[in-house]
């Protein structure tokens, strides 16, 4: 009969035999297929079990070229972008992949190899397939695609015309950081279906019940300019700004800024090359035209005795409105801004029918009634200035530019209840500054 310690070293030669005999096993099974990976091995779920190294490349490639060469579906709401791979330097880090996937069952000692390779062979190991691109061009195309897609909102407002009420709309905005890491994450993960972006949407600040019961049914005030009709790109710049100030709410306190509701005034922004005002001068310019609406507004403000907060006349007198009642804008240098000084919410109304300019200020009515006047113009008259010009012969003149008188005129208003005046008070001291005359003549 076997004593205790010579089954104990039975048990251990055993153990030691199968060890020895596992690791022999695994040293062979290493060599015969030291040129495949392993059972269990995946990239982005895909099977690579048993492939060569150049098996697994073509494989590889096969899974990714629908990716890379077709163009990838962007969904908005109603419509759809395709985006070329190419166009945003789209790739795939798949020999980094293919290297991984053969570095398992191969690392470390015998023993952590065989390890791995059970382990890898019962319970699987899935590669993550790195991608690359270049950030910079897919929000550029995402940028051009959210201005097809933003849209502000819109308060529902009443229609002086009609006498209805006229529903809101809400506002959209694509969020193109959430968008893009939506589209990276999607071809991450190999998928080659539509990929619906991340629209964002804004309510209205007014629906149509609270039309009524803000008290906006009623017209403080309004005011009407004329315009030319057949300059067309001027009317499309009036009609743009028209449109982004038309539904504004402001409530108690609020401050409107027109160069901030109506935004720079650019081609992409959607205004026109038109005559403007430029130090004096009639010239061309992007956005020509719009100062007749902030002019018609600033009237209706007046009328409805709202703050002014900032506000510049024109530099030469316009035919629209009278001197001292125009209100000049350029963007990020000369804006036109006023408070809502009263305890009631305010509505802009802005309209324009056939050649003309319909600016409203709606809210509750107020018991008072407000006169605007403007003081006859001071004449500033212009000076004549000669030059000598030593291209002249004897006796000549060369008019360069032609003189223009000034003027300087006071506006006033007065606020009456029941007929009475309660206040007056002075609205502006306006001066338009005279062009001088210039003339050259003989130096001789």
């Amino acid at each position: 009969m076997k004593t205790a310690p010579q089954i104990l070293l039975v048990i251990f030669l055993l153990i030691v035999t199968i060890g020895a005999g596992a690791m022999i096993g695994a040293h062979l099974f290493l060599e015969q297929n030291q040129d495949v990976i392993f059972s269990g091995v995946r990239i982005e779920g895909y099977d690579f079990s048993g492939l060569n190294r150049t098996e697994a490349v073509e494989y590889l490639k096969e899974i990714t070229e629908p990716i890379l060469n077709n163009p990838i579906v962007l969904e908005g709401r109603n419509n759809s972008w395709l985006l070329a791979p190419h166009k945003i330097e789209l790739d795939f880090k798949k020999e980094t992949a293919i290297n991984e996937a053969f570095k398992i069952g191969r690392r470390g000692n015998i023993l952590t190899k065989s390890i791995e390779i059970w382990k890898t062979a019962r319970d699987g190991y899935d590669i993550q397939l790195e991608l690359t691109y270049n950030e910079k061009k897919l929000k550029d195309r995402l940028k051009k695609i959210s201005r097809k897609v933003n849209s502000e909102y819109k308060n529902a407002y009443l229609d002086l015309g009609t006498g209805k009420v006229i529903d809101g709309k809400k506002g959209r905005k694509l969020n193109i950081k959430k968008s893009k890491n939506k589209i990276i994450g999607r071809l991450a993960e190999l998928e080659d279906l539509p990929i619906r972006l991340v629209i964002e949407e804004k309510d209205a600040r007014v629906n149509k019940e609270e039309v009524k019961k803000l008290g906006l049914m009623n017209q403080l005030s309004f005011y009407v300019t004329v315009f030319d009709i057949e300059d067309k790109n001027r009317v499309k710049n009036i009609k743009e700004a028209s449109q982004r100030i038309n539904g504004l709410l402001l409530m108690p306190g609020e401050v409107f800024s027109f160069n901030e509701v109506v935004g720079p005034r650019t081609l992409k922004a959607g205004f026109k090359e038109a005559i403007e005002i430029v130090n004096q001068e009639f010239v061309s310019g992007v956005g020509g035209g719009i100062c007749q609406i902030s002019s018609t507004l600033y009237n209706s403000v007046l009328l409805s005795n709202l703050k002014v907060v900032e506000r510049q006349n024109h530099s030469r007198p316009v035919g629209y409105v009278s001197l001292g009642r125009g209100a000049t804008v350029y963007y990020d240098y000369l804006d036109f801004k006023f408070k809502n000084n009263l305890s009631i919410p305010i509505m802009i109304l802005s309209k324009v029918i056939k050649d003309r300019i319909i600016v409203s200020i709606m809210g509750e009515s107020q018991n008072y009634e407000v006169q605007i006047s403007t003081s006859e113009p001071e004449i500033l008259e212009y000076k004549k200035i000669k030059k000598q010009d030593s291209s002249l012969k004897d006796d000549q003149q060369k008019l360069v530019r032609e003189g223009r008188n000034g003027y300087s005129v006071v506006v006033k208003k007065r606020v009456l209840i029941n007929g009475e005046v309660v206040n007056e008070s002075i609205v502006s001291k306006d001066i338009y500054q005279p062009i001088d005359e210039v003339i050259n003549v003989s130096a001789k």
